[in-house]
C-alpha cells in the first residue's frame, strides 16, 4: 500500500521529491487523484512502510505540504 502527499504548490512537490531522494526514500510524483484535492496538479507517492522516516524528514527540513492520505482514500 502507498501513501500519497498533497501540496499546495509545485515548487513545494519538487521540494519534497528531492529531499526524499537524498535520503534514499522512494518516492515518485504523479497527478493528483481530484477526489483528495485540486490545489496543486501533483502529489508524490510514498511506500507505506517509510511513512514515519517520511514524517520525520519532513518536520526536520520544515517541508510545507496540504495532507497525507492513503491511496485507499483516493478510489
Amino acid at each position: 500500500m502507498n501513501h500519497i502527499v498533497t501540496f499546495h504548490t509545485i515548487s513545494e512537490a519538487l521540494r519534497f521529491e528531492r529531499e526524499l531522494k537524498a535520503n534514499n526514500l522512494k518516492v515518485e510524483l504523479r497527478p493528483v487523484p481530484r477526489k483528495l484535492s485540486s490545489s496543486c496538479g501533483n502529489c508524490a507517492f510514498i511506500d507505506s512502510s517509510e511513512l514515519e522516516e517520511v514524517k520525520n524528514i519532513m518536520q526536520e527540513k520544515n517541508l510545507e505540504y496540504d495532507g497525507i492520505y492513503s491511496e485507499a482514500d483516493s478510489m
